[in-house]
Parts: C-alpha cells; structure tokens; sequence
C-alpha cells in the first residue's frame, strides 16, 4: 500500500459550510455542501441579512477551541480582513512577528484564515506570512467564513479509474475515470507531482498522471514540498536569486548613467538584499553548498554597489561639490561584474539540483537524477 506521505501530517478536518447557491446558465439554485464542476462559484446565503450591522460587527464569528497545530507570523503590518480579498472590510491591523493559529484557507491558499485570541478570526494575504506545520490539510474556504464568490485556481478529470490517499498516504478508494474534481494543493512539479483535489467535500490525494487539467493553472496551487527542507531550499533560492538579480539591475543601471556622465536621484537605489535560505537547511541538504556560497558572494557584491552609491547620496547631501571619482565608479563596477558571475553560477545549478529533488524520486520510484 502506498505510504509515501506518513512523514507528513494528518488529513483534513471535516469542513462545515455554509449553504451556497451555484448558478448555473442563470438558473440558480441552493445546495447544501456541494461543489460545481468546471468553473466553481461559491456564493454564501446571507443568514445574517436582516441583523443590525452593529451587532455584526461586534459578534466574532466561532473558530474551533482545538488547536490546528498550524500557526502563521506577520511580516509586516497585515490588514486582517472579513473575508478573503482586498474587497472585504478590514476588521483590525495586525502587527509585525505576531504569530496567530490559522484555521481556514482559500482554494489556493493566497489568503489564510486566522483566529485572534480575542476570539475574532479574519483573513490575511499569505504572501506577507510565514508558516509552520501542514497548511492545505485547513478547512477550504475557511470555517463560518463572510459571504463571498471565487472561481476554482484548478479544476481536473481523472483520465482513468484512479486510487486516492490521505493524507499519511493510505488509500481510501478510487474516483471512476472522467469524475471532475477541484484541485486545491500540490505536492511537488512536472511529471510525478501529486494533487490534493476536494471531492464530497473531503480532501484526498491523487497521482497528477491521473488527472487531465481543464480549467486554471496548476503551478499556482499551493506546494506542500516546503515541508521538506530540500524543498524549502529549493524555493526560497529561487525566490533570493529573483531579488538579488532584481537589485542588481537596478544598482547597474544606475551606474551606468553616472559612469556616462548623467544624473540620477538618490532615492531611485534599490533595497539591499539578504539570503534567506536557512544554515539548517543546508546543512541537512548539503548539495546546496556550492550554490548557496556563490549566491551569498552575488549578494555581498551587490550590497557593495549599492553601498557605495548611497556613500556617494551622503556625501552630496553634506558637500555641494561631492562628486564620485573614476576609481569609484571602477570599484562599483568590478563589484557588479562579480555579482553577476555568481549569480550565472547559481542559475546554472538550479536546474540540476531541482533534478535531483527526492520528492521526485519518492513519487516517482525511480532512480535519483544525475
């Protein structure tokens, strides 16, 4: 029996859900915990219509007293929304590194929803959040969530009769070839991916060789590989060399005007960058080494070239006459031109150490890439 997930947490919670209305060509009718196929749009019967808005206001809606063993911390300061999208009322400001238990999450997990110790819950855009244990085994759509409308990131069709796991991995049946389903998570890319689908409103397994995409993009599904320290490597290196190289052509094409004589504007310089790949993590996947250590030189060449155009701001601001002089615009260079090399070295290996990810050897049962 299949049981290539034990390492990973329990399966889904059973949902409660509000009664939603699903339109189909503009006839509308009312279910109960039923989710549409191709395109699905969820729209909440509003119980609460006829309340006074006061009293709804000051009413937080229930959240479960057990412990998801899921928590998220802000980044920065993060409005904690009503509902899922910038479109809901925004309930309070949520500091920075304020670590909150979360308990819901959209279909693509760009908005997780999250109970204050107050009792209030709201949702906050996951883009600005760090996360720690199983986040696509919460509630789709949250739990008692505000009314409101979304179309499914994914939708899929099994393309032959197809076993579905929990969540540790164990089978819990099969889907009839053809059966629609919504895709709400991923495990892994490419070939021997996974998906999570919700079916019957419970969320279950499946094999990504078994399901056809038809609606939406798959890539955007949320990927449980950062649960894994060789994915979480994976991802956030991705995610540095972006902003390293971003930073990099900002600061070259600065000095690339002065070094031609032009003027630029002091506040145009671009954000120091930093790596966020963890020590841990690399010590635990130590094939990472050569790349991590060229993408910390890319870094620390940029951050010069960025310094020492800010050197050159300080000075201006406190001497009218400042200028910046050949040997420091060759120095900036010489910096950039180093940079650029490391991240070259990075981007080279990427592709290769992304091969031999062993979550694609575990899905696949093949031999680890070479």
């Amino acid at each position: 029996m299949n049981r290539i997930f034990r390492t990973i947490r329990r399966d889904a919670q059973r949902r409660v859900h509000p009664p939603v209305a699903i339109c189909r060509d503009a006839a509308c009718c009312v279910r109960r915990n039923t989710r549409p196929y191709a395109l699905l749009l969820f729209v909440a019967v509003l119980f609460a219509a006829a309340m006074p808005a006061q009293a709804q206001d000051d009413a937080p809606p229930p959240y479960p007293e057990e412990d998801t063993g899921i928590y998220v911390t802000t980044q920065d300061f993060l409005n904690l929304r009503k509902g899922p999208s910038e479109f809901f009322a925004i309930w309070e400001v949520v500091p920075p590194e304020t670590t909150l238990m979360a308990i819901g999450r959209t279909a693509d997990t760009r908005w997780v929803q999250v109970a204050l110790p107050s009792g209030r819950t709201g949702w906050l855009f996951v883009r600005y959040l760090v996360y720690s244990g199983d986040v696509v085994t919460l509630p789709v759509d949250g739990i008692n969530p505000e009314p409101f409308i979304r179309q499914a990131g994914a939708v899929g069709v099994t393309i032959r009769e197809s076993p579905i796991y929990d969540r540790v991995g164990f089978q819990t049946g099969t889907l009839p070839a053809g059966t629609t389903v919504e895709l709400t998570g991923r495990l892994g890319s490419g070939s021997f991916s996974r998906y999570q689908v919700l079916r019957n409103d419970e969320l279950y397994w499946v094999g990504g060789w078994n399901i056809r995409v038809v609606s939406g993009n798959p890539t955007r599904l949320f990927d449980t590989a950062y649960l894994y320290p060789y994915g979480r490597i994976l991802t956030q290196l991705d995610e540095d060399l972006a902003l390293t190289t971003s930073s990099l052509n900002r600061i070259e094409a600065i000095w690339q005007i002065i070094a031609a004589g032009g003027n630029v504007v002091c506040r145009d310089a671009p954000p120091r960058v930093s790596r966020n790949v963890t020590d841990l993590d690399v010590e635990q996947e130590v094939l990472f080494s050569p790349a991590v250590i060229a993408l910390d030189a890319a870094v620390a060449n940029t951050n010069a070239a960025i310094s020492a155009f800010e050197d050159a701001c300080g000075r201006a601001s406190v001497q009218e006459d400042a200028f910046v002089d050949r040997a420091d615009i060759q120095t900036a260079f010489d910096n950039m031109e180093e940079a650029r090399i490391n991240i070259n070295i990075v981007q080279s290996m990427y592709a290769p150490l992304q091969r031999r990810d062993p979550l694609i050897t575990l899905l696949s049962g093949q031999a680890p890439a070479r």
